[in-house]
């Protein structure tokens, strides 16, 4: 038999977020009537067990300094259950892991396996801070407007009766300790405190915080999530139904008075398969197919309800690509040709090449890529302005968007845009992927992520790699 561990992050916490989730994923287990044990809690990720250790991984897996959760030992024993991780660096990292299946906590992480790791059953789970007690009565004396991290790009759009009476407030880390259970008892009350007064005092919360937005969504408070240009997004793919993620370029859309949806199944699932998971590794059958294949399939409805039904192009970060590490490696150790057909996965010649963007970067495109023009059958332009359609950049045509239509199968579209994350960028993206049905990393390609996916850092695995 097989005991459960549960990590505590200690000092090591980036922010606040981090111990949201950890209180939020003990309540599930108290939902499921699980004890834990105080011998149980392994405290801090600083040093690495010496004891054998079976536990739910959950939380946010990519690369941040200094919290480096890989690589992990031969003794512990990881199951991944609402789990972000997007960061290409982790492809190498993951494979050095048993993984009967992966919890994915957000969209972004689910399309990151589907790319990755196809073979591995993966499902999405939601977020463990979601676990927490709706509030039975309304606000206090009408409730406050709590403005959480609000981003300097949204003060001047936020409605003057909601900005002049309204409490602020950060999620920073304030408990760096050297001792870490110290640190977790400090954050684990002022997380509890801080719950229990926006579950009594909050009519709005406003922010940019994904963990401030899911508890709030939870206890049953509206809530405004904006973000900046910058600002990584992909963590916030598969909450559609949950609340709008407001970009700049939407701040004077927002609705100030949104609904907040009954998410009380989604607590209710989240306890009784993470009961079925606890039980599983008690017992020593986690690992065996048969389980993993009907434990998959009991998050099919959630998967099927965080499933975007439009394509949304989120931000993952400015130097966003379309190959890992690994997979750079890969390409230039076999001295391949074609980028695009890497990428892609088609046969060039048989497929037309088409710029999206008339414009300055459709013109760096011709000129970076030379080479790859000539793979194809045929180049053309397209672009949205009217007045340029039948003209022709150094003897290529340009014609409507709508000439697009139809020609998923053998055609590849650069979208030559400044930043893919952008407006400009992600809409274009959406109208590709939501009217034509092109799909991302295979029928079109963002030219600045194109360009990333080029670049090769000095990994472990490139330093490993055989001469050529």
């Amino acid at each position: 038999m097989n005991d459960l561990s549960v990590f505590a992050f200690g000092a090591m916490m980036s922010n606040i977020g981090d111990q949201i989730q950890r209180v939020g994923f003990m309540n599930a287990l108290s939902r499921a009537g699980i004890r834990v044990s105080e011998q149980d809690v392994v405290y801090g990720y600083r040093k690495r067990p010496k004891r054998e250790l079976w536990y739910i991984a959950y939380g946010y897996y990519d690369y941040q300094y200094p919290l480096e959760l890989f690589p992990f030992t031969e003794k512990e024993h990881p199951f991944f259950l609402s789990t972000h991780c997007t960061d290409d660096k982790r492809v190498e990292d993951l494979k050095q892991i048993r993984l009967p299946f992966f919890g994915c906590r957000d969209y972004a992480t689910y399309r990151f396996m589907d790319q990755n790791f196809p073979q591995t059953p993966h499902f999405l789970t939601g977020c463990y801070s979601l676990v927490q007690e709706r509030r039975k009565k309304p606000p206090v004396n009408g409730g406050e407007v709590y403005c959480v991290d609000v981003v300097k790009e949204l003060e001047p759009h936020i409605p003057k009766e909601l900005w002049k009476d309204a409490v602020f407030q950060k999620h920073d880390n304030f408990f760096f300790s050297e001792d870490d259970r110290q640190a977790d008892e400090k954050a684990t009350a002022y997380v509890n405190r801080w719950l229990a007064e926006l579950r009594e005092k909050a009519r709005l919360v406003i922010t940019s915080r994904l963990h401030c937005a899911l508890p709030c969504i939870a206890m049953g408070i509206p809530v405004v999530v904006a973000r900046g240009y910058r600002d990584n997004t992909d963590r916030y793919t598969g909450y559609e139904k949950l609340f709008p993620l407001y970009m700049p370029d939407e701040f004077d859309r927002i609705d100030w008075d949104p609904d907040v949806p009954d998410v009380e199944w989604i607590k209710d699932l989240l306890a009784q398969n993470t009961k079925i998971l606890v039980d599983a590794i008690r017992e020593g059958a986690a690992y065996d197919t048969e389980f993993v294949r009907q434990y998959a399939k009991r998050w099919e409805t959630l998967t099927a309800y965080l499933t975007p039904e439009r394509y949304a192009p989120y931000y993952s970060g400015e130097n966003a690509g379309y190959l890992s590490h690994e997979a750079k490696c890969e390409f230039y150790q076999k001295k391949l040709s074609s980028m695009i057909a890497y990428i892609c996965g088609k046969d060039l010649k048989q497929c037309d090449l088409v710029i999206y963007g008339a414009g300055d970067r459709g013109m760096y495109f011709l000129n970076r890529y030379q080479e790859e023009i000539g793979r194809f059958r045929d180049c053309y332009y397209v672009d949205g302005a009217p007045a340029l359609a039948g003209k022709r950049i150094k003897g290529f045509p340009i014609y409507e968007p709508s000439v697009l239509a139809g020609k998923r199968e053998h055609t590849v579209v650069i979208v030559a845009v400044d930043r893919y994350y952008q407006k400009n960028g992600r809409e274009i993206a959406a109208k590709l992927a939501n009217e034509f049905g092109y799909r991302e990393g295979t029928d079109f390609l963002m030219l600045d992520k194109l360009d990333s996916s080029s670049r090769l850092e000095m990994t472990k695995a490139v330093l490993n790699a055989p001469l050529m």
